[in-house]
């Protein structure tokens, strides 16, 4: 089969999967390279190996099939490299193993994995320790994993550290949990999602109005008392206005749980949601394309879908033996219990393809049917696997909760036993996504069209889905429809020239109702055996009422998680689909002799530098700026002039401070130091380069004399300053492919 890639899929592969040597040369030029060293080196060994190897890369190769993104990177590189996606610590009450979780997460994420912990074990503040002194609480040790994440991140050569700080429900510092990251420190925390472990017994509590207490972790008594609607009302508030905290199921998650005789509850989840894991587990995670499952005829090929359940359940298996492990006790706990997770890929590409619309009762039912199908069949390969090899070594002692699992999806594994003891998953996959050019997840597309910005030059690059593209390029309506869709957000929904039918099917996040979001999670969700990662995207407009009504539901329905993300409930840059503005009725900037400014000392990476800002006779703005000094680590006097220039360019065309400004902020060249703009500032703030330093003067002495509101408003990639979009849990960029953890 021949595939070709779109653009952005050749540049997600040269960021993160192509082979490169000790000076960062490809050792690897073309997909199929990286499909043939990782397929080789999870086969190596095996029964039949090259049986196994021809099989795994052709599915890779032939778009069906993308294991997680660091096996794609890592696998066959080194010897026994780190090629699991996701983490949870086994944290526990006690400073030994605080600081063991902190150097175990360091290695995590230096092999581009995130992990998540269970904060709400640690004694709350103020609480008396055996020394006699006083904990510090949890919020302490939350900044020092969050500071960990930020260092090995800057020095690592993957994405982002991700991190998942969970906390229990009745936890003395639960209120201030809430609120944690409202406050000086949210550059440092924005790679921390937080999530509150709510009971079944919590959200009763809340449907009934009743009174909740919250306890000691050490000594078990309570320490205040709450209205559980009080409580609840304020997670939801603040998600509403910050995006966090997310809230996870914990007991529904448990009802997944086949191991919880010998180990007990699982109290945590991985960064983005999708695995709910044992303390000190991993899990190796791969998807599905769905997309490319669309026989000729128009119909899905379940017989191949079948198939590559199998396949992938072997392929996911064998990747437990040949992966590298942060600690012998994680090594120990994943080839004790062998969890996998097998997920599915480009479900709204399929369902559009097949004219179903995503909220639609076809689509639900459709849903349902392929994740039980994907878990039965994933279950059966996990069977053929204990005879070939031999069942997990905790199978005895867990087979009652085992069988009661698989029943659980129409699996009878009867006096037989079982390799694996978790199955599947909807994971994050936006970068194995980009890679095989589908829709991610089970998410509904964010937009049909969307606008990238080339780096090396002015023009901006159009992309559409390349199903919609395929299928209606050749209508009259469509040249025109793409630039109507572009400016309509992404979306062909009210697009007059867009056939009625079209507008139907080709529905985008927005158009979509959030009930209607949750009812086809709840039935997905009925088939897969672990949990999901789901994103429900919310216009500004949407109400704390709203939010309430979406966690409410997600509860009812039996969702072990659910994530809400409001537009302008964060502090980045959201994605814009209509970004070009056209300036009309401007005259020409003519500079007079005389401008009037002032001149700004910042302490940079590379010395002390200063900016004087000019501005406009006629309003006020900011007009130019000159850039001298910082002449250390490399830094020439023609680069402060060029950056200092074309800012002055910008400004000058009618580009405001506020774009300008926003098109530097947190560019980062490795060479970091804290600094007040002002003497009077409480604290110093964090410089990660020249040109952040320009865009902070900018921002603090041009944009209103603060960081402007439309900000705050949105998300921005941390990786190249690019649009981002909260997907699946976790930040997306359209520009690089870059995600969390």
């Amino acid at each position: 089969m021949t595939v070709t890639y779109s653009d952005n899929a050749i540049k997600t592969f040269e960021k993160y999967y192509y082979r490169r040597d000790s000076n960062s040369e490809f050792l690897e030029t073309t997909p199929k390279e990286v499909f043939d060293r990782v397929a080789r080196y999870i086969s190596k060994g095996v029964k039949d190996e090259e049986t196994w190897y021809d099989r795994f890369y052709d599915m890779m190769n032939d778009g069906y099939f993308r294991p997680c993104t660091p096996c794609m990177m890592n696998a066959g590189v080194q010897e026994h490299p780190q090629t699991a996606a996701c983490f949870v610590s086994g944290m526990s009450d006690d400073l030994i193993s605080i600081l063991d979780m902190d150097k175990e997460a360091a290695i995590i994420f230096a092999s581009g994995s995130g992990i998540g912990a269970n904060f709400g074990v640690l004694r709350e503040k103020g609480a008396l320790l055996s020394s006699g002194g006083q904990s510090s609480g949890p919020f302490a040790f939350m900044k020092k994993l969050a500071s960990t994440g930020d260092a090995v991140k800057s020095g690592g050569r993957s994405r982002r550290a991700a991190i998942m700080a969970m906390f229990t429900d009745d936890h003395p510092d639960l209120l201030e949990f809430i609120t944690f990251k409202n406050g000086n420190d949210q550059e440092l925390l924005k790679s921390m999602n937080l999530s509150v472990a709510i009971s079944d017994a919590f959200m009763q509590a809340v449907e009934n109005d009743e009174m909740w207490e919250l306890y000691g972790v050490v000594d078990g008594k309570i320490k205040s008392k709450h209205k559980a609607k009080d409580i609840y009302n304020k997670m939801v508030e603040n998600s509403h206005k910050t995006g966090d905290p997310g809230i996870w199921f914990v007991d529904k998650a448990n009802k997944g749980n086949g191991l919880i005789e010998q180990y007990g509850q699982i109290i945590s989840t991985n960064p983005c949601g999708e695995q709910s894991l044992l303390p000190r587990n991993c899990c190796s995670l791969a998807s599905i394309n769905l997309a490319k499952l669309i026989k000729e005829d128009g119909t899905f090929d379940w017989d191949k879908f079948k198939e590559l359940a199998r396949y992938g359940t072997f392929f996911l298996d064998f990747m437990i033996d040949k992966s590298g492990y942060p600690t012998p006790e994680y090594e120990r706990m994943a080839k004790a219990t062998r969890p996998i997770g097998l997920g599915i890929m480009g479900l709204a590409d399929l369902l559009c393809v097949l004219g179903i619309p995503y909220d639609s009762i076809e689509a639900y039912e459709l849903g349902k049917t392929i994740s039980l199908t994907l878990t039965q069949e994933s279950i059966k390969a996990s069977m053929d696997l204990a005879q070939e090899y031999e069942s997990f070594p905790d199978f005895e002692e867990n087979r009652k909760g085992m069988i009661e699992l698989c029943l659980r999806f129409g699996a009878d594994i009867g006096r037989t036993s079982l390799r694996n003891s978790n199955w599947t998953t909807i994971a994050p996959t936006g970068t194995i996504s980009i890679s095989a050019d589908c829709s991610s997840g089970m998410e509904p597309l964010f937009g049909i069209t969307y606008t990238k910005n080339l780096a090396d030059s002015d023009e901006k690059w159009v992309f559409v889905n390349p199903h919609f593209d395929r299928m209606y390029r050749d209508e009259s309506w469509f040249p025109e429809a793409v630039k109507k869709i572009e400016a309509n957000h992404g979306s062909c929904y009210g697009v007059d020239i867009v056939p009625d039918e079209v507008q139907k099917v080709w529905r985008t996040a927005h158009d979509i109702n959030w009930k209607d979001r949750i009812e086809i999670q709840s039935n997905l969700q009925k088939g897969i055996s672990n949990a999901i990662s789901s994103t429900i995207n919310l216009p500004k407009s949407a109400t704390v009422d709203d939010m309430r009504g979406i966690y409410t539901l997600a509860w009812k329905k039996g969702l072990k998680g659910i994530t809400v993300y409001r537009d302008g409930a964060l502090n980045y840059q959201p994605v814009q689909f209509d970004k070009c503005v056209e300036i009309l009725g401007k005259k020409e900037f003519v500079r007079p002799r005389v401008l009037e400014g002032k001149s700004y000392q910042v302490n940079t990476g590379h010395g002390k530098a200063y900016f004087t800002v000019n501005v406009n006779p006629e309003d006020g703005k900011a007009i130019e700026i000159f850039n001298n000094g910082a002449k250390g680590g490399g830094v020439s006097s023609a680069m402060m002039e060029a950056v200092g220039r074309l800012v002055s360019l910008c400004l000058q065309s009618y580009v405001s401070p506020e774009a300008v400004a926003k098109s530097l902020l947190g560019i980062s060249d490795g060479r970091i130091v804290w600094d007040r703009l002002l003497e009077t500032d409480p604290k110093p703030g964090k410089i990660n380069s020249i040109p952040d330093a320009v865009a902070q003067v900018l921002y603090r002495f041009y944009v209103n004399g603060q960081i402007s509101e439309d900000l705050k408003n949105g998300l921005m990639c941390p990786e190249c300053g690019g649009p981002a979009r909260l997907s699946e849990g976790c930040l997306m960029c359209n520009n690089c492919g870059s995600k969390c953890g």
